[in-house]
């Protein structure tokens, strides 16, 4: 566990230029960063890999992606409860497998990189424009994923949300996205509150997100670990 750090940049942990850093099965937590992008969890300007892992409660960015040359990676992960982006994807790639961005105060993930989201979940941020996404300029591709707010899309400035089939997007307004094969769009995704470690939100039984995934793109687990 990291706790309790305090920074201008990366209060709980400084990932500098050119280093890896893996987490597995860790919470990073209660940390502040005194400028509000800069990573209160984490700052990355390497590598991250997050395997079973939290980032949240922390004063600041949850994780602030840091760089053209950085890379993030999520498995089985859970960013939440941060005080403002869930993940500040600047100029980095992001890909996120299994994984929950919910309830942060502003949004869940802010983008101006690359992004990948499998059977992943974003719900309950609080930005007023954006909320579950924000894509500024950069490529943003989705597949078995919820988003379950609004997302924007900066089209003017050449960012794409694409769909790689079987999403379910609370509210297309404005997102820019062309909706393809078993996508299902303006419409609740019905979820429970925040449980478990990592933490997720599970379906309740009227959700129109059960059963709707693509079997084939499936990981072989979900967040829980269970088939």
């Amino acid at each position: 566990m990291v706790q309790n750090g305090r920074s201008i940049a990366g209060g709980g942990i400084l990932n500098r230029p050119g280093s890896t850093l893996t987490l597995n099965n860790s919470t990073v937590s209660g940390n502040t960063a005194t400028s509000s992008n800069f990573g209160g969890g984490i700052l990355n300007s390497g590598a991250v890999i997050l395997n079973n892992s939290i980032v949240n409660g922390n004063t600041g960015t949850g994780i602030h992606n840091n760089g053209s040359q950085t890379i993030l990676t999520l498995n089985n992960g859970s960013i939440s409860g941060n005080t403002s982006d869930g993940i500040y994807n600047e100029n980095g790639t992001l890909t996120m497998n299994n994984s929950t961005i919910s309830n942060n105060m502003d949004n869940g993930l802010y983008n101006i990189g690359t992004a990948a989201l499998n059977n992943s979940t974003v719900s309950g941020n609080v930005a007023t424009i954006g909320g579950g996404i924000y894509n500024v300029v950069g490529p943003i591709t989705l597949q078995n994923t919820i988003i379950a707010g609004d997302c924007y899309n900066n089209t003017p400035y050449g960012a794409t949300i694409t769909s790689y089939g079987y999403n379910l997007i609370g509210n297309t307004s404005g997102c820019a996205f062309t909706p393809t094969t078993g996508d299902i769009v303006n419409v609740n995704p019905n979820l429970g509150p925040l449980i478990g470690f990592p933490s997720y939100l599970p379906l309740l039984p009227n959700s129109p997100a059960v059963d709707a995934g693509n079997p084939a793109t499936c990981l072989v687990t979900d967040q829980r670990g269970v088939a």
